[in-house]
């Protein structure tokens, strides 16, 4: 009895235990039936990762937008790959942004070491050059929430540039609504919405 128990507390259900009661070789029959126990728990356990993390973008999405709409809540598949697009666009621009500081910062040490300044003023226009791609593939690939309408839109570079922003939010005018206030960032290709 204690057997059943102990295989029971593993979550082998009766069956699969009366099969290895009954086995002439019950060891090969437990392993298996652990091995499949295993895969289906990690399955489970994935299930679950997948369902906490969306509980947090849930939860991410009412705080930040203080309204949610129940369709913005069956679009949470639609939401959670935007956030990983987002995340990735974030660190392509990073890797853009690594050699324009270390290039810009190389050649001011290099004039204030050896006093040879026209380093500096060469690479001066090709960090420009990348700081304007940088904008570029950031503003194409960026789309926002307004938080009183729900509608997705692109507001002028100019305001998206110039906006007061947190690393998820801008304070910016709804092109839909037209009213100002921190919109949520997500990720959006202009074509999507026939921007």
């Amino acid at each position: 009895m204690r057997l059943i128990c102990a295989l029971k507390s593993l979550g082998l259900s009766l069956d699969s235990i009366r099969g290895i009661l009954k086995s002439e070789r019950p060891e090969k029959v437990l392993l298996l039936l652990l091995n499949e126990q295993e895969r289906r728990l990690e399955g489970d356990l994935q299930k679950i990762e997948r369902q906490k993390q969306a509980i947090k973008s849930v939860r991410e999405a009412v705080l930040l937008r203080r309204t949610l709409s129940l369709d913005s809540i069956a679009d949470l598949d639609q939401m959670m790959e935007e956030k990983k697009k987002l995340t990735w666009l974030h660190a392509k621009m990073l890797l853009l942004a690594i050699p324009m500081t270390l290039l810009e910062w190389g050649a001011i040490i290099l004039w204030i070491v050896t006093g040879i300044w026209w380093p500096f003023a060469a690479c001066i226009p090709l960090v420009a050059a990348l700081g304007i791609i940088v904008m570029r593939m950031y503003y194409k690939n960026t789309l926002y929430i307004c938080p009183e309408c729900g509608e997705r839109f692109r507001p002028a570079l100019r305001e998206v540039f110039w906006a007061r922003h947190t690393p998820k939010t801008r304070k910016l005018t709804c092109t839909c609504c037209g009213k100002k206030s921190w919109c949520v960032e997500t990720f959006g290709k202009a074509e999507e919405k026939g921007i």
